[in-house]
């Protein structure tokens, strides 16, 4: 009996110990993760992700970077966000995502616009955005090209990034140069044509 009662002692004291020692492991684990959770980045700071910012919007400036947003922005500014997401400033002065074409609006500032990092072949003066009707709307403007009776075309340089003739053209995140030229005259202007940039008139 006495035996016995000693034997159950030491279980018990046992699982005391283990008990005691996993209870100290998962404290360690909760202070580490804690201390893994970093301070959400102030305005102006650089930013890789919307996420990092206190604002939730890491305003694009090149590649996959940029700054922080402020917070407390101005009614009516927009803002590019890292992850392909627009938004703008709502009256209540706090960052909102942007509204598509054909989505409900009140202001025009609220409407989805085509940039650079959007849309590289673009150009965002041959588009018009409003609230009309109170949607959101996107008005296709005739071009410089057009208004000479010429065609936007890639410029030679642009249209082979590669140099080699393999028609590959520049991903930069930014707006791509254009020429206005003759293309789709059947004619090759050597000047300012390739097969790269108007097969139909350079073979």
């Amino acid at each position: 009996m006495k035996k016995r009662n000693i034997l159950f002692g030491i279980l018990i004291l046992v699982a005391i110990i283990l008990i005691s020692g996993c209870i100290e492991q998962a404290n360690d684990r909760s202070e580490n993760s804690r201390a893994a959770v970093t301070e959400p980045k102030q305005d102006g700071q650089d930013c890789n992700a919307d996420s990092e910012c206190s604002s939730g919007v890491c305003d694009f400036i090149k590649q996959d970077g940029g700054e922080c947003a402020p917070s407390s922005c101005t009614p009516g500014s927009q803002a590019q966000g890292i992850s392909d997401v627009t938004f703008f400033c709502n009256q209540d002065n706090q960052w909102q995502k942007i509204k598509n074409i054909s989505e409900s609006c009140t202001y025009d500032y609220e409407c989805f616009r085509k940039t650079g990092k959007d849309c590289p072949s673009c150009h965002p003066e041959d588009y018009r955005y409003s609230c009309k009707n109170s949607v959101c709307a996107e008005e296709k403007l005739q071009d410089e090209c057009e208004k000479r009776g010429l065609k936007r075309i890639l410029t030679k340089e642009e249209s082979d990034n590669n140099r080699d003739g393999t028609c590959y053209p520049s991903m930069a995140q930014r707006q791509l140069f254009t020429v206005c030229a003759p293309c789709g005259n059947k004619v090759c202007d050597t000047e300012l044509e390739s097969k790269c940039n108007c097969p139909e008139d350079c073979e």
